[in-house]
């Protein structure tokens, strides 16, 4: 509050950025880490300001916003260092986009290795040697064709077995209806059942295809951001 207004009554403009700033680092040590980021952004971003600007919008999840900002960066200045540079490679891997955060990781090692004399590069190949493989939601939605075997494609067999039992027992009553020469339950019991249960199979069983992928990203996300932390800190 107090930084707010310092910002409010500055008459200069060392005033105004030196309390925009120091209301940031509030903000920041608070976890408060978006509203940080909004007031970063009420001042001139340069050199200084700008790992600050982009660390806080990694911490508060607004990855794109924060890539974009680096990649732009990186154009105009041909190259990355320091933290920015791991902000940037935390950043490509909450993205997914694996392939550019291996090539940035790898430029970190080096220039690692030549500040340092320590052999990191191998390490980071490590940590990328084993990438989260991606179900693929297509491919369970065709299998949902069949109840319940998109549901065990993306890992979750007992959710499979029951979209299984579910549909099987609305297509069995179905049929039997109909061999009774019961058509009226036939079409309303069986086939009414079935038409509203299956679509929500294909449904059910892409989500959890997403559930499964976020899973697996997050997991190797949370692995990797650990040891480059404690590979470059």
């Amino acid at each position: 509050m107090e930084y707010e207004r310092q910002i409010y009554q500055a008459t200069t403009r060392e005033e105004l950025r030196d309390g925009i700033l120091h209301k940031a680092a509030c903000l920041q040590a608070l976890g408060l880490y978006d509203k940080a980021a909004a007031t970063l952004e009420r001042t001139n971003i340069d050199a200084a300001t700008l790992p600050k600007l982009v660390a806080n919008l990694y911490l508060s999840g607004q990855y794109e916003k924060a890539a974009n900002i680096i990649e732009d960066y990186q154009l105009e200045n041909d190259t990355l260092y320091g933290d920015m540079l791991l902000v940037y490679i935390l950043t490509l891997n909450e993205l997914h986009r694996y392939d550019e955060s291996l090539k940035a990781a790898q430029m970190m090692a080096a220039q690692h290795e030549e500040a340092t004399g320590w052999r990191t590069m191998e390490q980071v190949n490590s940590i990328y040697r084993h990438l989260p493989k991606q179900k693929s939601e297509t491919a369970a939605r065709w299998l949902s064709m069949v109840p319940g075997l998109g549901h065990i494609y993306a890992g979750y067999p007992l959710e499979g077995i029951t979209a299984f039992i579910i549909n099987g027992a609305a297509l069995g009553f179905g049929v039997w209806q109909v061999m009774e020469k019961c058509y009226f339950t036939a079409y309303f019991g069986g086939a009414g059942l079935l038409s509203s249960t299956f679509p929500g199979n294909q449904r059910s069983a892409v989500e959890h295809v997403k559930k499964r992928n976020f899973k697996r990203n997050n997991d190797f996300n949370q692995k990797a951001k650990e040891r480059l932390l404690i590979l470059f800190q």
